[in-house]
Order: C-alpha cells, then sequence, then structure tokens
C-alpha cells in the first residue's frame, strides 16, 4: 500500500481511506498497512468501528481488521453483471454522439446557389 500512495500521491490514499466503512474494512491486507503510510501505529478515523475524530490514534481493538481488497473483490464479483450493463451503456452512448454528426454531416443537402 505504501507503493501505490506514494506512485500516487496521498489523493489515491485518500479514495482508498474513504470506501472503509461503506465495506467495513481496513487496509489491503489488513489495519497494519495504514503503519507504513503514516510511519506509526495508527489508521484513518474511516478505519474506526464507531467513528470519531482522530479515533484512528486509539486502540486497535476499535477499528476494523478486515481487509478491503477481499471485501471490495467480493462486492465486484456481485456486482459484475451491473457493471458491464453500465459499462456497455457508457460506450453505446459514446459511439452514437461520435457517428450522429457524421451521419447529419454527410447527408445534408448543400445549397450552392
Amino acid at each position: 500500500m505504501v507503493l501505490v500512495c506514494s506512485m500516487f500521491g496521498f489523493p489515491l490514499c485518500s479514495v482508498i481511506d474513504m470506501q472503509c466503512p461503506c465495506f467495513r474494512c481496513c487496509g489491503v491486507t489488513n489495519h497494519t498497512d495504514w503503519f507504513d503510510v503514516y510511519n506509526a501505529s495508527r489508521v484513518p478515523d474511516s478505519c474506526c468501528l464507531e467513528y470519531s475524530d482522530n479515533c484512528g490514534l486509539e486502540n486497535p481493538g476499535t477499528w476494523w481488521t478486515a481487509p478491503c481488497y477481499e471485501r471490495v473483490k467480493d462486492w465486484l464479483q456481485e456486482n459484475l453483471v451491473a457493471l458491464w450493463i453500465f459499462a456497455l451503456c457508457t460506450a453505446l452512448t459514446q459511439v452514437q454522439t461520435l457517428v450522429t454528426p457524421l451521419y447529419a454531416f454527410h447527408y445534408t443537402p448543400i445549397n450552392i446557389c
């Protein structure tokens, strides 16, 4: 996780941090992934079982310990059909947006006089 955060900067770590409350997890493999990011035995506040300011500095017994990688992977597998339908609709919309002006331009009558 440190490699990902160092390669793409802290905003990516913020995105990873934001998804934790939804999936009730902390870190990619477990909550200790955040120790290298912060260089301390702490986690983001979103990793806490009950959110409060600076709760990531408290007792590790109050943090989610489930790995987010597994939770997100399971969610993606459960919603794979919906994700494919969304991707297909997006692609068709983009193709239609490109083709429609070309079709309209090609069949527009040109008045020379």
